[in-house]
């Protein structure tokens, strides 16, 4: 079998390989590791350092578990919301180590811990070591894995695919209860990241090797991966029972509508970029022209993965295998070809099935699914690689033609692409197509494949372990060219230092709440520097009525957010009142006399910035309503805010399921709050006046925040269909306000029960393994 040939290469070969990786990695993320710079692509920079930056400060000021963020949306559940990975342990880094540190380490580990576990399959499939190193190479520094490195959830959940078919495949030969334990803690490691197609596509990758299995063991196979997989689901319990309940409270229970889900479909061209790299253009934020295949994405432009190419060797010698190897290797081709077609989405039916089924209908993004396609290549790759490096000659020459055929490929290309670029007159100027770049990037293939056309070209002068390290480097250079545009750095200091506008705010020290009506301009709001939401939460300002970034707010958080749209659509006079009953105390809007100039946007005379703050009167957390409307559902919301008008700034509007009745028109009452942190707000409440009073908060209602008045529970009653209000009887009080997540307890005692098991499992194991050696030596 040509993976189990070759002998291995001792500590020689180990030392190799680590010279190698690590002179990649080292080259690849130089600025992160060494020159002071950080990740900032995409979600990094928009989303995740806003997120990450409030565990610690959260955990501190919550004197736990932080359960609740009044950061995002007038407050939303931030623990039990399995996209902020509270739970997760890269997550806990930013609870003992410098920010910066533990957040270019989100991005690191997952890179190491993808190139190590990628070895360790390869291996335990029976691949040789220069084979296992290639196709660690290939997953780990290839374009799939470094393209969603500016998308934690997905990167953390998929560098650790690989160690749970590991599991898979020593679970499926031995029967091992401590590869059961193994197999649970790993695909623990995925549920742990929420990433929910991840979660998905774990177990289909499994497929290939129990199907690998004769036809006699199979049976036994999938039940030992199947109590695997389910031990890490109750190892996950914490994050996955609390995310579960969590989710059922937001748009996504109903499943989302198509016009979310079916956003980045993959385009089929991109089935090329297995062999070469850039063949829609270059993700490049400030020229749009180099991306040409931008009209293939719609408002999207660029795509969710931004490369898919993992080596025109690796592709080479996938496409070879599994060729040569079909037998073998159908399983695995059989799950690359569902992920292929899964990650078209609404280029073929599978995708609309395949959110009928139970569970997927919260599902988006169909080029997620592209995974189930690049690890199998990969594999595929190694099994190829094995072939040609240890095979019998004609293979070495089949890999050599091919290689020489896209090297005469990529310099005629390339040469049609400048000649035809001079016939069309384009001469690479803004907004038009980049010649020169496209003609580059096909020479780029001509080039990927001279270094290994060399190498089989002299194959018999070298030692055939010296070859296939050879090879491994050649891969490696390859990768490392392709990659360093998808993972960009920054400085530190252009991420943390506040825009101009924002800065008063910040001076202020307050407990301001912001509106961004900038970033909802349907025409000026793309621009970049706006600080959009959630980054303003990274120097401490909270915000109401943004967008839901990850669709994961309350869904009432959603329904307020449309009707608020809707009102100021009726009536734009009402934007001042309704902020101002949101709790809102400052403003970021556009300047008045912004316009586009060509594709720059032109600011008036004497304006430095395009945006301006500005100040509305104290609003404060909780005060005492002049005025209670009963009303009908959200409809009937819409309906009081437009008869009100002004007076919707000091009016409660409660739905008669949740206040049946109030008798007159509610009493004055002082309101001071005596204690706040995240889960808890005090009250003292003075009511001034013989009827009761109506104590408006502006704080997202939730199921989770408890009420007391003077020690005796009293209900919290969602008031203006997402805020928080009670009634107070005359008098003095004290209200007092807790915040508990009973899902969160539940599942983690789930979990420590799982882990419990996970011992037992380990020890009984070993145990039995002893036994076992003991009697042979019998």
């Amino acid at each position: 079998m040509p993976g189990g040939v070759g002998r291995p290469g001792g500590r020689g070969f180990a030392a190799a390989a680590a010279v190698l990786v690590g002179a990649a990695v080292v080259v690849l993320f130089w600025g992160a590791l060494f020159g002071g710079r950080t990740f900032y692509e995409r979600d990094l920079s928009t989303y995740s350092r806003a997120n990450k930056g409030l565990i610690a400060p959260l955990s501190s000021a919550s004197a736990g578990v932080p359960l609740w963020n009044p950061y995002y949306a007038s407050g939303q559940p931030f623990a039990a919301n399995p996209a902020h990975m509270v739970h997760h342990p890269l997550s806990r880094l930013f609870l003992f180590l410098p920010f910066e540190v533990a957040f270019r380490a989100q991005v690191l580990v997952p890179i190491g811990l993808a190139l190590a576990g990628m070895f360790a399959l390869l291996r335990a499939l029976g691949r040789s070591q220069a084979g296992a190193l290639f196709g660690a190479l290939g997953w780990g520094l290839g374009g799939y894995l470094l393209s969603v490195t500016n998308a934690l959830p997905i990167l953390i959940a998929v560098s650790v695919c690989p160690l749970v078919l590991l599991f898979v495949v020593r679970l499926t030969r031995t029967g091992r209860l401590v590869d059961v334990a193994g197999l649970g803690l790993a695909y623990a490691l995925v549920a742990f990241a929420a990433e929910p197609s991840t979660l998905f596509m774990a177990p289909v990758l499994s497929l290939p090797v129990i199907l690998g299995r004769p036809a006699s063991e199979r049976r036994r196979a999938a039940a030992l991966v199947v109590a695997g997989l389910a031990l890490g689901v109750a190892l996950a319990a914490i994050v996955l029972l609390p995310g579960a309940h969590h989710a059922s409270k937001t748009i996504r229970a109903a499943g989302l509508p198509p016009r979310m889900a079916d956003e980045w479909s993959m385009p089929p061209v991109r089935l090329a970029e297995l062999f070469a790299a850039n063949v829609l253009g270059h993700v490049n934020r400030n020229d749009e022209a180099l991306f040409w295949g931008r009209a293939l994405y719609g408002t999207k432009i660029y795509p969710l993965v931004y490369s898919l190419y993992s080596g025109l060797v690796l592709g080479l010698l996938a496409l070879a295998a599994l060729v040569k190897q079909r037998r073998r290797l159908w399983p695995w081709a059989a799950v690359a070809a569902v992920g292929f077609v899964a990650a078209l989405g609404t280029h073929t039916p599978l995708w609309g099935a395949m959110r009928n089924l139970p569970g997927l209908a919260g599902l988006r993004y169909p080029e997620k699914f592209v995974l189930l396609m690049v690890l199998p290549v990969v594999i595929a790759a190694t099994y190829g690689f094995d072939q040609v490096v240890h095979g019998p000659a004609r293979g070495r020459r089949w890999i050599t033609r091919a290689l020489v055929a896209f090297a005469a490929l990529g310099t005629l290309l390339a040469a049609g692409i400048l000649a035809g670029g001079r016939l069309a007159g384009l001469d690479g100027s803004p907004g038009t197509f980049p010649v020169s770049v496209a003609a580059r990037d096909a020479f780029r293939v001509s080039l990927s494949a001279l270094g290994p056309l060399a190498i089989f070209s002299l194959w018999r002068r070298w030692p055939r372990r010296g070859a296939a390290l050879l090879l491994c480097m050649v891969l490696a250079v390859d990768l490392v060219w392709a990659g360093r545009a998808l993972v960009p750095t920054t400085s530190v200091s252009r991420l943390t230092t506040p825009p101009d506008f924002l800065r008063p705010i910040i001076q202020r020290r307050r407990d301001d709440v912001l509106f961004h009506l900038a970033a909802w301009d349907p025409e000026f709001g793309i621009k970049g520097g706006l600080a959009r939401p959630p980054i303003p939460a990274q120097w401490g300002i909270a915000t109401t009525l943004e967008t839901d970034f990850d669709l994961t707010h309350l869904r009432w958080t959603t329904d307020g957010n449309d009707l608020f749209w809707k009102a100021i659509e009726g009536d734009p006079r009402l934007l001042e009142h309704l902020i101002r009953r949101r709790g809102a105390t400052a403003l970021v809007r556009f300047h008045k006399g912004v316009r586009w100039v060509g594709n720059r946007m032109a600011l008036p005379e004497g304006v430095t910035s395009a945006v301006e703050l500005s100040f509305a009167p104290d609003v404060p957390l909780a005060f005492a309503v002049s005025r209670v409307e009963l009303v009908d559902g959200n409809d009937g919301w819409l309906k009081t805010v437009m008869r009100l008008g002004a007076e919707m700034a000091t009016t409660a509007c409660v739905d008669r399921a949740e206040l049946g009745a109030f008798a007159g028109p509610p009493a004055p009452a002082d309101v001071q709050i005596a204690e706040r942190t995240p889960v808890r707000l005090v009250l003292d409440v003075n009511g001034r006046g013989p009827a009761a009073s109506f104590i408006a908060i502006n704080q997202t209602w939730d199921e989770g925040w408890r009420a007391t008045l003077d020690q005796q529970p009293v209900r919290l009653i969602r008031t203006d269909v997402a805020l928080s209000g009670l009634v107070v009887s005359p008098g003095r009080h004290r209200v007092e306000l807790t915040y508990s997540d009973p899902w969160i307890g539940a599942g983690a005692m789930l979990s420590a029960a799982a882990a419990l098991v996970c011992l037992a499992l380990v020890l009984v194991g070993r145990r039995r393994e002893r036994v076992a050696r003991g009697k042979l030596a019998l």
